[in-house]
Protein backbone atom coordinates (compact mmCIF):
# COMPACT_ATOMS: atom_id res chain seq x y z
CA UNK A 1 0.00 0.00 0.00
CA UNK A 2 2.96 2.35 0.77
CA UNK A 3 4.48 2.27 -2.47
CA UNK A 4 0.89 2.56 -4.08
CA UNK A 5 0.17 5.29 -2.37
CA UNK A 6 3.51 7.00 -2.93
CA UNK A 7 3.17 6.20 -6.90
CA UNK A 8 -0.80 7.88 -6.13
CA UNK A 9 0.48 10.86 -5.43
CA UNK A 10 3.28 11.57 -7.75
CA UNK A 11 1.08 10.44 -10.46
CA UNK A 12 -1.62 13.39 -8.92
CA UNK A 13 1.15 15.98 -8.93
CA UNK A 14 2.24 15.31 -12.21
CA UNK A 15 -1.39 15.12 -13.87
CA UNK A 16 -2.30 18.49 -12.63
CA UNK A 17 1.24 20.07 -12.66
CA UNK A 18 1.02 20.83 -8.67
CA UNK A 19 5.07 21.47 -9.01
CA UNK A 20 4.91 23.23 -5.76
CA UNK A 21 3.33 20.16 -3.67
CA UNK A 22 5.65 17.69 -6.04
CA UNK A 23 8.87 19.41 -5.08
CA UNK A 24 7.99 19.61 -1.10
CA UNK A 25 7.32 15.30 -1.56
CA UNK A 26 10.67 15.32 -3.59
CA UNK A 27 12.79 17.71 -0.87
CA UNK A 28 11.32 15.53 1.96
CA UNK A 29 12.10 12.41 0.29
CA UNK A 30 15.76 13.20 -0.59
CA UNK A 31 16.49 15.14 2.43
CA UNK A 32 19.36 13.86 4.30
CA UNK A 33 19.28 14.15 8.56
CA UNK A 34 21.37 12.87 11.58
CA UNK A 35 17.65 12.25 12.78
CA UNK A 36 16.76 9.22 14.48
CA UNK A 37 16.67 6.10 13.64
CA UNK A 38 19.30 6.34 11.02
CA UNK A 39 22.08 8.91 11.48
CA UNK A 40 22.50 9.18 8.35
CA UNK A 41 25.13 11.68 8.42
CA UNK A 42 27.56 10.31 11.13
CA UNK A 43 27.14 6.47 9.18
CA UNK A 44 28.42 8.79 5.60
CA UNK A 45 31.76 10.00 8.05
CA UNK A 46 32.16 6.41 9.22
CA UNK A 47 31.98 4.83 6.03
CA UNK A 48 33.83 7.96 4.63
CA UNK A 49 36.75 6.99 7.03
CA UNK A 50 37.01 3.84 5.97
CA UNK A 51 37.19 3.77 3.05
CA UNK A 52 39.44 2.09 0.81
CA UNK A 53 41.37 2.37 -1.89
CA UNK A 54 39.84 0.80 -5.42
CA UNK A 55 41.72 -1.96 -6.24
CA UNK A 56 43.41 -2.42 -9.69
CA UNK A 57 43.74 -6.01 -11.26
CA UNK A 58 46.50 -5.99 -13.18
CA UNK A 59 47.16 -9.09 -15.06
CA UNK A 60 50.79 -11.13 -15.36
CA UNK A 61 52.61 -12.19 -18.19
CA UNK A 62 54.59 -14.96 -18.89
CA UNK A 63 57.56 -15.50 -21.11
CA UNK A 64 58.79 -18.83 -22.42
CA UNK A 65 62.26 -19.50 -22.68
CA UNK A 66 63.73 -22.90 -23.73
CA UNK A 67 61.87 -25.37 -21.79
CA UNK A 68 61.19 -22.62 -19.41
CA UNK A 69 57.37 -20.49 -18.49
CA UNK A 70 58.85 -17.19 -16.50
CA UNK A 71 55.91 -15.32 -14.91
CA UNK A 72 55.79 -11.65 -14.56
CA UNK A 73 54.01 -9.87 -12.15
CA UNK A 74 53.39 -6.21 -11.17
CA UNK A 75 52.07 -4.40 -8.51
CA UNK A 76 48.51 -3.20 -8.46
CA UNK A 77 48.86 0.73 -9.36
CA UNK A 78 48.84 2.17 -12.61
CA UNK A 79 52.16 1.90 -13.30
CA UNK A 80 52.08 -1.82 -12.89
CA UNK A 81 49.28 -1.94 -15.06
CA UNK A 82 51.12 0.19 -18.01
CA UNK A 83 54.13 -1.87 -17.48
CA UNK A 84 51.81 -5.04 -18.10
CA UNK A 85 50.39 -3.81 -21.25
CA UNK A 86 53.56 -2.65 -22.60
CA UNK A 87 55.29 -5.51 -21.94
CA UNK A 88 51.77 -8.04 -23.03
CA UNK A 89 52.33 -6.01 -26.45
CA UNK A 90 56.05 -5.03 -27.60
CA UNK A 91 55.19 -5.10 -30.97
CA UNK A 92 52.85 -2.12 -30.68
CA UNK A 93 55.03 -0.30 -27.52
CA UNK A 94 55.57 2.77 -29.64
CA UNK A 95 51.78 3.42 -31.01
CA UNK A 96 50.87 2.12 -27.25
CA UNK A 97 53.21 4.86 -25.56
CA UNK A 98 51.78 7.57 -27.67
CA UNK A 99 47.94 6.85 -27.15
CA UNK A 100 49.09 6.56 -23.31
Amino acid sequence: PAIQHFLQRLQVYKSTADVDRAREMYDGYSAVTDLDPYHFLTLRDIVILRKEERKLFVQINTRITGNHVNVLQYESSPTGLILSVLQRFPDDQEELEREI
